[in-house]
C-alpha cells in the first residue's frame, strides 16, 4: 500500500500552501461491521480552495488557479495521483475548504489482514531464509543478459548473498568466459543477439560438454517455451519478473541441494497486482540502496526505449520493434507496472507477427501515458530510498 506517498503528497501541499498557522495530521481506525479501516485527516490553516474549484481538485493538472501556479510552482498532478492511489486500493479520498482560511483532507482505508498482523510469526522463517542465503557466499554465478536493468537487478540480488558474478552479454561472450574460468552455475535469457539463450545452452552441453546447473530466465513466457529449453539440457526455466525468494529458491535446490515441499513460485502469481506499479520485489532485498540503482536505472533508460520504439515503428523496422519492446518488459515486470506491461506486450506480438501493425501507434502513445501517469510516483519513491541510503 502507498500510504507513506499519499500521506507525502497531502502533507506537502498543505505545508506548500499554509504560510501561517497550522497542519496536522489526524488518523485511527474504525470497525464497521466486519472491517477494519484507517481513517485520516490532513487540516491546514492555509490559503484554502474556491467553491468552485472544489469539484475539479483532483483532476489532472488542475490547480487552484494561474496566479497559484505561478507563486506556488507544481504541475497539478499531485493530487490526482493521490485520488488514484487510494481508489486502488479500495479507498475513497473527499476535501472541504473555505477559501482564506484553510483545507481538509479526509480519505480512508480499508485494512487487510496482512496488514492488521505483527510480523513476529515470520521472523524464524526470515532468518533461516538468510542463513541459507549466506551459504551461497563464494559461489560463481555466470550470468548471460544484454538487458542493463536486469543485469542490475539480477546482479546486486546475488552479489549481497556473497556470490561472485560474472556479467555476459549474449553467448558468445559467455562461451569466451566459460573458456577460461568454472562457475558453480549459470543464469541465462533467452532473447539476446549474437547468440541466443537456445544457442548458447545447446553449445555448452554438445560442444563444451559442461553440465553446471543452467536456469533460464525469459519475459516471454511463450508456448512451449520450457518445454524447448528442458530439451536442450536446462535445468530451471523462470518467467520474469520473479521475486528474489524464488530465484533463491532454485539456488538453493542445485547449489546446496535442498528441497522443500513448498515453492515460492506460486505465491509470486498471486503477489502480482493490477495497480499501476508495485515495489514488493525491491522491498524484499530489504535495501534502499538496491531499490535506488533499479528506480534510477528504469526512470533514466525506459524514456529513452520508448523513443526509440516509436522511431523504429516510423521507419516500419518491426523486427527492431520486437526487440526494443520485449527489452522494456524486463523492467517493466520487475516493478509490477501491470497496465503498461500489458501495453507493451502487445507491441511486442503484433511487431514479432508484422500484423495488426497500424495499431502500434496508438499502443505506443498509451505506454507514454502510461509511463507519465507513474513517472512521479517512481520519483518521489527514488527520492525516498535515496534518504534511506543517507540515514
Amino acid at each position: 500500500m502507498k500510504l507513506q506517498q499519499v500521506l507525502n503528497n497531502l502533507l506537502s501541499n498543505a505545508v506548500k500552501f499554509t504560510e501561517n498557522g497550522a497542519v496536522t495530521l489526524f488518523a485511527t481506525t474504525e470497525k464497521r461491521e466486519e472491517e477494519l479501516y484507517l481513517v485520516c485527516t490532513v487540516t491546514d490553516t492555509g490559503i484554502g480552495i474556491g467553491a468552485d474549484k472544489l469539484d475539479s481538485v483532483f483532476e489532472s493538472f488542475v490547480q487552484a488557479g494561474s496566479d497559484m501556479v505561478r507563486r506556488y510552482g507544481g504541475t497539478g498532478l499531485g493530487l490526482s495521483i493521490t485520488k488514484r492511489l487510494i481508489e486502488l486500493q479500495g479507498g475513497k479520498i473527499t476535501v472541504s475548504s473555505t477559501y482564506g482560511e484553510g483545507t481538509s483532507f479526509y480519505f480512508e482505508l480499508p485494512l487487510t489482514l496482512s496488514e492488521m498482523v505483527t510480523n513476529e510469526p515470520q521472523v524464524p522463517q526470515l532468518e533461516q531464509a538468510q542463513l541459507s542465503a549466506s551459504l551461497l557466499a563464494g559461489k560463481k554465478i555466470l550470468l548471460i543478459e544484454d538487458n542493463i536493468v536486469n543485469q542490475k537487478v539480477t546482479y546486486l540480488m546475488l552479489h549481497k548473498a556473497g556470490m561472485e558474478v560474472h556479467i555476459a552479454n549474449h553467448g558468445k561472450e559467455a562461451v569466451a568466459f566459460l573458456e577460461k574460468e568454472t562457475y558453480d552455475l549459470i543464469i541465462t535469457d533467452l532473447q539476446m543477439p549474437e547468440m541466443d539463450g537456445f544457442q548458447t545452452a545447446a553449445y555448452i552441453r554438445k560442444k563444451m560438454q559442461i553440465n553446471i546447473p543452467i536456469i533460464a530466465m525469459t519475459a516471454s513466457a511463450l508456448r512451449n517455451e520450457k518445454d524447448r529449453c528442458m530439451e536442450l539440457g536446462m535445468n530451471e526455466y523462470l518467467t520474469k519478473p520473479f521475486a528474489p525468494a524464488t530465484l533463491f529458491f532454485h539456488l538453493k535446490r542445485f547449489l546446496l541441494k535442498e528441497e522443500s515441499s513448498t515453492s515460492p513460485v506460486a505465491e509470486t502469481e498471486e503477489s502480482k497486482t493490477s495497480g499501476l506499479y508495485n515495489l514488493s520485489f525491491l522491498e524484499e532485498m530489504d535495501d534502499a540502496e538496491y531499490a535506488s540503482e533499479v528506480l534510477d536505472l528504469f526512470l533514466t533508460l525506459t524514456p529513452t526505449a520508448l523513443n526509440e520504439v516509436k522511431d523504429l515503428t516510423f521507419r516500419e523496422e518491426w523486427k527492431e520493434v520486437f526487440r526494443k519492446a520485449h527489452s522494456l518488459k524486463s523492467g517493466l515486470g520487475i516493478l509490477q507496472m501491470q497496465p503498461m506491461l500489458e501495453t507493451i506486450t502487445q507491441i511486442e506480438a503484433n511487431a514479432k507477427a508484422q500484423e495488426n501493425t497500424d495499431a502500434i501507434e496508438s499502443l505506443l502513445q498509451q505506454a507514454f501515458q502510461q509511463y507519465e501517469l507513474v513517472k512521479p510516483m517512481l520519483e518521489a519513491e527514488l527520492e525516498s530510498s535515496r534518504k534511506k541510503v543517507v540515514l
